[in-house]
């Protein structure tokens, strides 16, 4: 990215309860970033410039792929293998909180292989999770 990107915001406008005038903010008209280019290697619009896209193996459940088939995750959805049960889809983004989000929202249907780091992320996500309903 460049030196504009490292300071771009993300608010979220439902939650902004005031808005002030400023004399101290400098307003710098976008002109150098495309933001397709920009978020396209993320799902949702959290972006961290430093890092690569990863790789994601994921495991789906037959029942959910033609969901997932006609709705992919991200335009860079491939699937890899299919059997009996299962198939292995693979997509490559930015690992960010809105991709864990949607991950976790298919529930049981849905199993991340690799990266380990997101795997076992998630599986700490899940833990915590079922600690609330016990």
């Amino acid at each position: 990215m460049n030196d504009l990107s490292s300071s771009l915001v993300n608010l979220a406008l439902d939650r902004i309860v005031e808005i002030e005038e400023s004399n101290n903010v400098l307003y710098i008209e976008n002109s150098r970033i495309d933001f397709n280019e920009y978020f396209e290697d993320v799902i949702g619009v959290s972006v961290n410039p430093d890092m690569n896209p990863q790789k994601i193996l994921i495991s789906v459940k037959n029942e959910l792929l033609p969901y997932i088939e006609t709705k992919p995750l991200h335009g860079s959805q491939k699937i890899k293998e299919r059997d009996i049960n299962n198939s292995i889809l693979s997509i490559e983004v930015i690992p960010n909180y809105e991709l864990e989000s949607l991950l976790l929202s298919f529930g049981e249907r849905l199993e991340v292989i690799e990266p380990l780091d997101l795997r076992e992320k998630l599986a700490d996500r899940i833990n915590k999770m079922t600690n609330n309903y016990k």
